[in-house]
């Protein structure tokens, strides 16, 4: 009744935080939140009224409960390691590994690796067949591997050709829009002035 078309969803797998954005498991719902059959009846509410969903994904990190994560960490000869950016004797850091804003509890997922970029794309195919979505919306878009996320959203578009693709960058966002990667971006810059 209000005119609204569209419902924005933050993160909503399972995670330590309230704020969702360090993924602990990418295929369970923060049980706080309920359950994939409170998601489903959610989505097929909202198609009955002719609405969509703006669905939050959170690749650039996880959180250090991820299971590829705890590998990594735990057994140094783990293919799981390569899922990361470990930066042991590197880089003039005292940080162990890449991570969010030197935020240690979300390390930083290496996009390019085909065994992530396969992961992505699990998870992209098992929420966008299943829900009524109209974008994904790429949290920190510009701090992930521009050339893989490429590769990764045109295999989608192929894959689920309804679903559109929405960077979320603080910078400029035409690059990420004229790229061809994707089809819209959150406007901060535009919102910051409209502020100023």
């Amino acid at each position: 009744d209000l005119g609204a078309g569209h419902i924005y969803l933050n993160p909503v797998y399972k995670s330590p935080t309230n704020h969702r954005y360090n993924v602990d498991d990418y295929y369970q719902i923060d049980p706080i939140l309920g359950n994939m059959s409170d998601l489903l009846s959610l989505s097929d509410a909202m198609k009955e009224r002719g609405m969509y969903l703006i669905f939050d994904i959170v690749f650039n990190h996880t959180s250090t409960n991820f299971q590829p994560f705890v590998e990594a960490v735990n057994n140094g000869d783990s293919p799981f390691r390569e899922w990361y950016y470990f930066l042991t004797g590197k880089n003039n850091t005292d940080l162990p590994y890449e991570c969010f804003k030197n935020h240690l509890p979300m390390p930083k997922l290496r996009i390019s690796n085909p065994e992530v970029s396969d992961m992505i794309m699990d998870v992209l195919q098992y929420y966008g067949r299943s829900l009524n979505i109209s974008f994904f919306r790429y949290d920190v878009a510009d701090s992930m591997d521009i050339n893989a996320m490429a590769k990764i959203v045109d295999e989608m578009r192929k894959k689920l050709p309804n679903i559109r693709h929405m960077a979320e960058v603080w910078c400029n966002p035409f690059f990420f829009t004229n790229s061809g990667v994707y089809d819209s971006a959150m406007n901060y810059e535009i919102r910051d002035n409209i502020i100023s």
